[in-house]
């Protein structure tokens, strides 16, 4: 299992390259396909760290995890479901400024509302499709959000971090896919970049290549895939 290091990773060249200060490491189009306009809308776009407060359930359970090994960051990573989580926590996420300007797509103002309304779209996505965003815990306390979502036939990762945990984003990243190709026994994942991404260094260290192009609402992306490991 992926440990919590704090030294260069790909998640740290993307911190460098921002001029913003948060880390885009991967861009999807992650649409909740609800009525709500916004939430409709705001839907994860990329793998981005933002700061919020840590504002978490305390009913929240735990979903195996992992523990840092000796010379990392201790802590032990927890999956939980979104529903899990304060909703304080995720609309301070969703609100972030540093987070929105890497959502094209996000308008309006994400409130309890909109939040219910997001939630129930992304648990409805387990029922329906055998997986789903995740909330992450890192001892207890809210990381982020992200994992995989349905797009176009593929499931899709992402990730949306707090600030505090930016250097964890690969280790996490490698996390949803070790449940990817484990638990889940999906034959693949994908990443989707714009094409204003100049690099996409991150995403192959993770081990995806590029396959080909997608367009969804209108804009093009570059597809980058990994496979399952052969059994």
């Amino acid at each position: 299992m992926p440990a919590f290091h704090r030294g260069h990773s790909a998640i740290d060249d993307q911190c460098r390259q921002s001029t913003s200060g948060a880390a885009v490491v991967s861009a999807l189009c992650w649409y909740s396909h609800i009525a709500t306009p916004m939430v409709s809308q705001m839907n994860y776009a990329k793998i981005i760290y933002a700061q919020t407060t840590p504002l978490l359930d305390r009913r929240a359970r735990h979903i195996p995890s992992t523990r840092a090994a000796a010379g990392t960051v201790q802590g032990m990573l927890t999956l939980a479901r979104l529903t899990q989580v304060a909703p304080e926590a995720l609309i301070d996420l969703m609100n972030d400024p540093r987070v929105r300007r890497h959502m094209p797509l996000a308008t309006g103002v994400f409130g309890p509302a909109e939040c219910t309304a997001w939630v129930a779209a992304k648990e409805a996505m387990w029922h329906e499709h055998g997986y789903g965003p995740w909330a992450f815990l890192v001892d207890g306390e809210f990381a982020g959000w992200g994992g995989l979502q349905p797009e176009d036939g593929d499931a899709d990762l992402a990730l949306v971090l707090r600030q505090a945990f930016w250097g964890h984003g690969r280790a996490i990243a490698e996390r949803v896919l070790a449940e990817a190709f484990g638990p889940l026994a999906l034959p693949a994942v994908t990443v989707l970049l714009p094409p204003s991404r100049r690099t996409a260094a991150a995403v192959l260290r993770l081990g995806f290549r590029p396959d080909g192009e997608i367009e969804l609402a209108g804009r093009r992306f570059h597809r980058f895939r990994r496979t399952a490991p052969a059994s």
